[in-house]
This record gives structure tokens, sequence and C-alpha cells, in this order.
């Protein structure tokens, strides 16, 4: 019974907070944030690019892997934290600290590259499977 009624009040601010949640900045403002904070990091991507350095070369490919990483993980983290008050605004503070405060080094040194190269073979071969597999589709559809 102690269960139920913790479930049952649990619900409750759940439910209050969605009716109650408000974003501190505009959908158009989130979205425009995180255009601008993509549009400069691909510019300093660009700059890594045509510099002689390697330090800004990793830097920026660093960024760019935790950010598809961010992007692949929000088709669910989306539809499950959207009601956190703030949610947008974090998501564009983890970009503004990925990118312009470099902070994707850091992450990809040491949390992304451990872990990937852990499981690199297994990654491989998934993604070996996986390309074989759409192979075989596109020629099975090219032959209809």
């Amino acid at each position: 019974s102690s269960r139920v009624l913790w479930t049952l009040a649990v619900t409750q601010l759940l439910v209050s907070g969605l009716i109650h949640y408000k974003r501190m900045l505009p959908d158009f403002v989130v979205y425009y944030g995180s255009s601008i904070v993509l549009l400069l990091s691909g510019y300093m991507s660009f700059k890594a690019i045509e510099s002689d350095e390697k330090k800004d070369d990793r830097q920026w490919l660093s960024f760019w892997v935790l950010y598809a990483l961010l992007n692949f993980a929000e088709l669910w983290t989306d539809l499950i934290l959207f009601w956190i008050p703030l949610y947008n605004e974090i998501k564009i503070a983890i970009l503004v600290f990925l990118g312009p405060f470099k902070g994707s080094s850091m992450i990809y040194n040491s949390v992304v590259a451990p872990f990937l190269k852990k499981h690199e073979a297994a990654i491989d071969k998934a993604a070996e499977q996986a390309a074989a597999r759409a192979a075989g589709i596109a020629s099975r559809n090219k032959k209809e």
C-alpha cells in the first residue's frame, strides 16, 4: 500500500510538472542557438583542417564524434527527459561546453575513446554485417 501511495505521489508530481513546466528560452532561440554553435564548430573545424597543428584537428574531430553520439542518444532521451526543466537549455550548454570550451577532448579521452577501443572489434563486425545486409537488400531491389 505504501508503494501504491508512493507511485501515485510521484505520478502526480510528474503530471503537475508537465502542466506547469515553462522553458526559460523560447523554442526558436533554442533552435537557432544550437544552429549557431554548430555553425561555429563547423567553421572552427575548417580552420583546424587548414592549420598545420594536429591538436586542433583532434579537438574538433572529438567534438564531432561526441556530437554524433549525443545526436543519436537524443532519439531516446528526448522522449524520456523532455519534461525536465531547462532540458533544451542544458542541451545547448552541453554543445557550448563541448565545442567552444573544448570539453570534447576531455570527455573523448576519458570516456569515449576507452569505450570504443574496448568494443572496436565488435562494432566493426556489426558495421560490416549491416553493410552486407544493406548491399543484399539493395541488390534484390535493383533486380525487381
